[in-house]
Protein backbone atom coordinates (compact mmCIF):
# COMPACT_ATOMS: atom_id res chain seq x y z
CA UNK A 1 0.00 0.00 0.00
CA UNK A 2 1.20 3.53 -0.91
CA UNK A 3 -0.48 6.79 0.36
CA UNK A 4 -0.14 10.42 -0.45
CA UNK A 5 -1.44 13.03 2.19
CA UNK A 6 0.28 16.15 3.81
CA UNK A 7 3.23 16.66 5.42
CA UNK A 8 4.12 15.69 8.96
CA UNK A 9 8.27 14.85 9.50
CA UNK A 10 8.88 12.18 11.10
CA UNK A 11 7.19 8.75 10.23
CA UNK A 12 9.44 6.04 8.43
CA UNK A 13 10.33 5.29 4.75
CA UNK A 14 8.61 8.65 3.52
CA UNK A 15 9.56 10.90 0.52
CA UNK A 16 9.02 14.15 0.98
CA UNK A 17 8.10 16.49 -2.15
CA UNK A 18 7.02 20.12 -2.18
CA UNK A 19 5.80 21.34 -5.32
CA UNK A 20 5.72 24.99 -5.96
CA UNK A 21 4.58 27.83 -7.81
CA UNK A 22 4.53 31.32 -7.69
CA UNK A 23 1.11 32.68 -7.48
CA UNK A 24 -0.86 35.55 -6.02
CA UNK A 25 -3.36 33.55 -5.07
CA UNK A 26 -3.15 33.28 -1.43
CA UNK A 27 -6.21 30.31 -1.09
CA UNK A 28 -3.56 28.15 -2.42
CA UNK A 29 -1.64 28.14 0.56
CA UNK A 30 -4.83 27.18 3.09
CA UNK A 31 -3.67 24.11 4.69
CA UNK A 32 -5.46 21.17 3.70
CA UNK A 33 -8.55 19.50 6.11
CA UNK A 34 -8.68 15.87 6.64
CA UNK A 35 -10.48 13.59 4.31
CA UNK A 36 -9.56 10.53 2.51
CA UNK A 37 -9.90 9.26 -1.54
CA UNK A 38 -9.17 5.53 -2.22
CA UNK A 39 -8.07 3.86 -4.94
CA UNK A 40 -8.60 0.02 -5.49
CA UNK A 41 -6.74 -1.53 -7.79
CA UNK A 42 -7.18 -5.71 -6.10
CA UNK A 43 -5.17 -7.00 -8.66
CA UNK A 44 -2.16 -5.54 -7.99
CA UNK A 45 -1.90 -3.48 -5.11
CA UNK A 46 -3.91 -3.23 -1.60
CA UNK A 47 -7.16 -1.76 -1.80
CA UNK A 48 -6.35 1.63 -0.09
CA UNK A 49 -3.38 1.93 -2.54
CA UNK A 50 -3.67 5.85 -2.74
CA UNK A 51 -5.19 7.91 0.08
CA UNK A 52 -5.16 11.57 0.05
CA UNK A 53 -6.18 12.78 3.46
CA UNK A 54 -7.79 15.92 2.34
CA UNK A 55 -10.77 17.70 0.60
CA UNK A 56 -9.53 21.16 -0.45
CA UNK A 57 -6.46 19.71 -2.66
CA UNK A 58 -9.22 19.74 -5.83
CA UNK A 59 -9.87 23.03 -6.36
CA UNK A 60 -6.16 23.59 -6.43
CA UNK A 61 -3.78 23.86 -8.97
CA UNK A 62 -1.64 20.75 -9.76
CA UNK A 63 1.15 19.07 -10.75
CA UNK A 64 0.48 15.79 -12.77
CA UNK A 65 2.52 12.97 -11.02
CA UNK A 66 3.27 11.56 -14.67
CA UNK A 67 1.06 8.31 -14.14
CA UNK A 68 -1.90 8.37 -15.11
CA UNK A 69 -4.05 6.24 -13.10
CA UNK A 70 -3.12 7.80 -10.33
CA UNK A 71 -3.55 11.34 -10.86
CA UNK A 72 -6.83 9.95 -12.20
CA UNK A 73 -7.65 9.32 -8.11
CA UNK A 74 -6.19 12.34 -6.87
CA UNK A 75 -8.34 14.91 -6.52
CA UNK A 76 -7.17 17.94 -9.18
CA UNK A 77 -5.74 15.43 -11.00
CA UNK A 78 -2.24 15.82 -9.54
CA UNK A 79 -0.15 16.98 -6.35
CA UNK A 80 -1.39 20.30 -5.24
CA UNK A 81 1.27 23.06 -5.68
CA UNK A 82 2.47 25.47 -3.07
CA UNK A 83 1.99 22.34 -0.69
CA UNK A 84 4.43 19.89 0.87
CA UNK A 85 2.62 16.31 0.50
CA UNK A 86 4.31 12.67 1.49
CA UNK A 87 4.46 9.48 -0.83
CA UNK A 88 4.42 6.68 2.00
CA UNK A 89 4.81 2.89 1.44
CA UNK A 90 6.37 -0.12 2.49
CA UNK A 91 9.97 -0.85 0.37
CA UNK A 92 9.69 -1.28 -2.93
CA UNK A 93 6.50 -0.01 -2.98
CA UNK A 94 6.66 2.25 -6.46
CA UNK A 95 7.03 5.73 -4.03
CA UNK A 96 10.62 6.61 -5.99
CA UNK A 97 9.86 6.10 -9.27
CA UNK A 98 6.25 8.04 -8.86
CA UNK A 99 8.44 10.54 -7.46
CA UNK A 100 11.00 10.39 -10.77
CA UNK A 101 7.80 10.58 -12.77
CA UNK A 102 6.44 13.92 -11.43
CA UNK A 103 10.05 14.92 -12.08
CA UNK A 104 9.77 14.38 -15.91
CA UNK A 105 6.50 16.61 -15.83
CA UNK A 106 7.72 19.34 -13.60
CA UNK A 107 10.99 19.74 -16.22
CA UNK A 108 9.37 20.64 -18.87
CA UNK A 109 10.20 24.44 -18.73
CA UNK A 110 11.25 24.64 -15.24
CA UNK A 111 13.81 23.71 -13.10
CA UNK A 112 13.59 20.02 -10.69
CA UNK A 113 15.94 19.18 -7.66
CA UNK A 114 15.53 15.68 -6.49
CA UNK A 115 17.86 15.58 -2.80
CA UNK A 116 19.02 11.80 -2.71
CA UNK A 117 19.58 10.67 0.65
CA UNK A 118 20.64 6.91 0.44
CA UNK A 119 23.36 7.50 -2.10
CA UNK A 120 21.35 6.04 -4.67
CA UNK A 121 21.91 6.48 -8.48
CA UNK A 122 18.31 7.47 -9.68
CA UNK A 123 18.87 8.82 -13.17
CA UNK A 124 17.83 5.64 -14.91
CA UNK A 125 14.53 5.99 -13.43
CA UNK A 126 14.09 9.40 -14.95
CA UNK A 127 13.86 7.39 -18.00
CA UNK A 128 11.26 4.83 -17.03
CA UNK A 129 8.20 6.91 -17.43
CA UNK A 130 4.64 6.34 -19.14
CA UNK A 131 5.06 6.96 -22.93
CA UNK A 132 7.89 8.01 -24.66
CA UNK A 133 11.28 8.47 -22.75
CA UNK A 134 11.91 12.17 -21.91
CA UNK A 135 13.38 14.21 -24.30
CA UNK A 136 16.89 15.00 -23.48
CA UNK A 137 16.11 19.26 -23.36
CA UNK A 138 13.87 17.87 -20.57
CA UNK A 139 16.00 16.27 -18.18
CA UNK A 140 18.73 18.64 -18.47
CA UNK A 141 16.25 20.49 -16.21
CA UNK A 142 16.32 17.63 -13.18
CA UNK A 143 19.11 18.27 -10.84
CA UNK A 144 20.14 15.23 -8.23
CA UNK A 145 22.18 16.25 -5.34
CA UNK A 146 23.46 13.90 -2.19
CA UNK A 147 22.56 15.04 0.81
CA UNK A 148 23.66 12.62 3.74
CA UNK A 149 23.08 14.81 6.74
CA UNK A 150 20.23 17.01 8.48
CA UNK A 151 22.69 19.94 8.47
CA UNK A 152 23.26 19.86 4.87
CA UNK A 153 19.48 19.67 3.95
CA UNK A 154 19.15 22.93 5.71
CA UNK A 155 21.71 24.45 4.55
CA UNK A 156 20.36 23.47 1.19
CA UNK A 157 16.81 24.94 1.74
CA UNK A 158 17.86 27.91 2.76
CA UNK A 159 19.92 28.57 -0.06
CA UNK A 160 16.69 27.72 -2.07
CA UNK A 161 14.63 30.35 -0.11
CA UNK A 162 17.55 32.77 -0.17
CA UNK A 163 18.37 32.98 -4.03
CA UNK A 164 14.54 31.86 -5.02
CA UNK A 165 15.89 28.52 -7.24
CA UNK A 166 18.83 27.23 -8.38
CA UNK A 167 22.09 28.54 -8.49
CA UNK A 168 22.82 26.16 -11.06
CA UNK A 169 19.39 27.14 -13.00
CA UNK A 170 19.13 30.79 -12.41
CA UNK A 171 17.15 31.11 -15.75
CA UNK A 172 14.46 28.45 -14.91
CA UNK A 173 12.09 28.44 -12.24
CA UNK A 174 11.81 25.53 -9.25
CA UNK A 175 9.13 23.86 -9.59
CA UNK A 176 8.99 20.51 -7.56
CA UNK A 177 11.58 19.70 -4.88
CA UNK A 178 12.17 15.75 -3.60
CA UNK A 179 13.68 14.76 -0.77
CA UNK A 180 14.03 10.86 -0.79
CA UNK A 181 13.48 10.60 1.81
CA UNK A 182 13.34 13.03 4.71
CA UNK A 183 12.90 10.43 7.37
CA UNK A 184 16.80 8.75 6.74
CA UNK A 185 18.11 12.16 7.75
CA UNK A 186 15.62 12.57 10.51
CA UNK A 187 15.28 9.29 12.34
CA UNK A 188 18.81 9.00 13.10
CA UNK A 189 19.28 12.78 14.17
CA UNK A 190 16.37 12.15 16.76
CA UNK A 191 17.28 9.05 18.02
CA UNK A 192 20.90 10.01 18.73
CA UNK A 193 19.92 12.85 20.10
CA UNK A 194 16.37 13.01 21.11
CA UNK A 195 16.24 16.42 23.40
CA UNK A 196 17.54 18.09 20.27
CA UNK A 197 14.91 17.60 17.96
CA UNK A 198 15.27 21.64 16.66
CA UNK A 199 17.33 20.87 13.50
CA UNK A 200 15.05 18.22 12.36
CA UNK A 201 11.33 20.75 12.97
CA UNK A 202 13.49 23.79 11.13
CA UNK A 203 13.94 21.28 8.17
CA UNK A 204 10.12 20.82 7.99
CA UNK A 205 9.47 24.72 8.08
CA UNK A 206 12.25 25.34 5.23
CA UNK A 207 10.65 23.07 3.12
CA UNK A 208 6.88 24.43 3.71
CA UNK A 209 8.71 27.93 2.75
CA UNK A 210 10.08 26.39 -0.27
CA UNK A 211 6.73 25.20 -1.18
CA UNK A 212 4.81 28.72 -0.47
CA UNK A 213 7.34 31.07 -1.61
CA UNK A 214 9.13 29.55 -4.64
Amino acid sequence: AVSIRPYSPCCSNKVSVAAARRTEDKKLMAAPTDASVRARNSKNYDPELFRVQTDLLAPLAHLSTGVAHIDAVLPGGGLPLQHVVEVVGPPASGKTRLCCAACVEAAAGASVLFIETRGTNVTEQFQQTEGSPPAAEVLANVHVMDVHTMDDLVSILSELLEQGGLRSAPQLPLRLLVVDCFADLAVPRVHAHPRETGLVCLAARLLAQVAQQL
